[in-house]
């Protein structure tokens, strides 16, 4: 094994990638007793269900395994104003769309130094947010360090505010998925 690779933390596959890589490995065996149980299981409706106890014993050794802590029962960090601001305006967008929310909210607190105006920090679909929801726009927060899809725009917003920006003389620099972009 290459020892440069495994010192490069940049280099190495997230634990879900890692966990996915090995799981494939052992469903891609395949041999004349797995094909005959699998044909036993399917006339019996299938592979039985795992019990959630279960899938989180196991996925507790596995992170034993792998030096990791394994709390079953972590406590979610509360969530910081951009956060719950870029999940309110554009939780359900893609990535690039998030990251051009995350682009402006960046902006708007260096040059106004607060999110007023911005409604998603309220927005009630926050307290519903997924786990998934949440990296997403996590990840969103941290991409908009290093992009520029929005090239200086302040202002955002839905489909139905461009009367409201077009009042205020802001111009539609561009549209993300259902997110506009003004000047």
């Amino acid at each position: 094994m290459n020892n440069e690779i495994i010192n490069k933390p940049d280099l190495n596959p997230p634990l879900e990638t890692a966990a996915r890589m090995l799981g494939r490995l052992g469903g891609i065996v395949k041999s004349d007793r797995k094909s005959a149980a699998a044909r036993k299981n399917g006339k019996k409706g299938g592979r039985p269900k795992k019990s959630a106890k279960v899938v989180g014993t196991l996925l507790a050794i596995f992170m034993l395994s792998l030096g990791a802590e394994a709390s079953t029962k972590s406590k979610p960090q509360p969530l910081t104003a951009h956060i719950r601001a870029i999940i309110g305006e554009a939780g359900d967008q893609n990535l690039t769309c998030q990251t051009a929310c995350a682009e402006v909210i960046r902006r708007r607190l260096a040059v106004y130094g607060d999110l007023r105006g911005v409604y998603g920090v309220r927005n009630r679909c926050v307290a519903k947010a997924t786990p998934n929801t949440i990296r997403r726009a996590q990840m969103a927060w941290e991409a908009s360090k290093r992009t520029n899809y929005t090239n200086g725009c302040l202002f955002f917003g839905g489909m139905m505010d461009w009367k409201l920006f077009s009042a205020w003389g802001k111009v539609t620099a561009l549209q993300i998925g259902k997110v506009r972009f003004y000047r």
